[in-house]
């Protein structure tokens, strides 16, 4: 059970640190898809959208200032196309601008271009009717000051989303030293623990078994069938020391069992001994008798007349046939 815990907990620790590394690669994958497939690409629209406005901006200049028709006509078709480069720059970035700061921005970006092309319109209608010195003068005192502005917005908002990558950047760096650390923290943590478990689960395991072997050992050399082994616990060691216990117990029954049957035979024996002694005894005294009225009869025949003879005999015979005191 101890082991089981023991690798529980160290397979926990694993566990944990494998979550968490998962998590801060996540965490990091994330912020880098910010930079690569958000941040990065808001700027580059906002440069294009800044390139667009710089050249609107000489197109309408060539077209004010040009006197031939067909340099005046290319100008024009250069400023469409890139209004038209612009507005679907401007249209992608306002889809994916989600923060306030970037969407203010843009509301200045949109304000400044609101405010400017109805006078880049304006000195574009003055340079068409041959009123250059006067498309000029619109071009200079409002159209630039509001292309400055338009400019400067949009540069803000490429500042900002160079910001925005520095902070993503800053995170995921954030993001791997702390998911270095903690991984260097549950990977000492798991090795301290994982050493001082192994140093507890030998020290539990090491102890138990020498104790069941000295038990042994004991029981081997003396043959005292009373000595017993003190482990407690509920593992397998425990319940192997419970089972040597309950086999001693189980021997000392049966060497118990045979001593008091052996007391009994013992005794029996005694008795059956004692028994056969009587038995002999009372075998002589009777030998001894019918030897004694032999001779007694031989000695009354040749000495006594036929009638003493017989009352002698008779004496005798009841005599040697007299139950002996002895006898049981």
């Amino acid at each position: 059970m101890r082991l089981g815990l023991s690798f529980g907990l160290i397979l926990a620790l694993l566990l944990a640190l494998a979550l968490i590394g998962l998590t801060s690669m996540h965490q990091i994958e994330g912020q880098l898809d910010d930079i690569a497939g958000d941040n990065l690409v808001k700027i580059e629209l906002a440069h294009e959208m800044h390139e667009a406005v710089l050249g609107v901006a000489v197109a309408v200049r060539d077209t004010a200032l040009l006197t031939e028709t067909a340099a005046m006509s290319a100008a024009m078709d250069r400023l469409k196309s890139l209004r038209r480069d612009y507005d679907a720059a401007e249209k992608q970035l306002s889809g994916m601008v989600k923060d306030d700061a970037s969407k203010a921005l843009l509301v200045k970006v949109n304000a400044a271009r609101d405010a400017t092309r109805p006078l880049v319109a304006q000195a574009l209608d003055l340079a068409s009717v041959n009123s250059r010195a006067e498309a000029a003068q619109v071009l200079l005192k409002e159209v630039a000051p509001n292309q400055k502005k338009w400019l400067e917005a949009l540069a803000a908002m490429i500042k900002l989303q160079d910001q925005l990558i520095d902070q993503d950047v800053a995170s995921a760096h954030a993001a791997y030293t702390r998911a270095r650390n903690i991984t260097l923290v549950f990977a000492s943590l798991a090795l301290v623990l994982g050493s001082v478990f192994a140093w507890f689960i030998t020290r539990g395991i090491k102890q138990p078994i020498s104790e069941l072997q000295r038990t042994m050992a004991r029981v081997q050399a003396d043959g005292d069938l009373t000595q017993r082994v003190k482990i407690k616990g509920q593992d397998e060691i425990g319940l192997a020391a419970q089972s040597f216990n309950a086999l001693m117990e189980s021997f000392q029954g049966i060497i118990r069992n045979v001593h008091t049957n052996a007391e009994e035979v013992s005794g029996a024996a005694t008795e059956l001994s004692a028994a056969s002694t009587q038995v002999a005894q009372g075998s002589q005294q009777q030998s001894e008798a019918a030897a004694a009225t032999a001779t007694a009869v031989e000695e009354v025949c040749t000495s006594r007349p036929p009638k003493a003879v017989k009352t002698r005999i008779g004496s005798l015979i009841g005599w040697a046939t007299a139950p002996s005191s002895s006898t049981p």
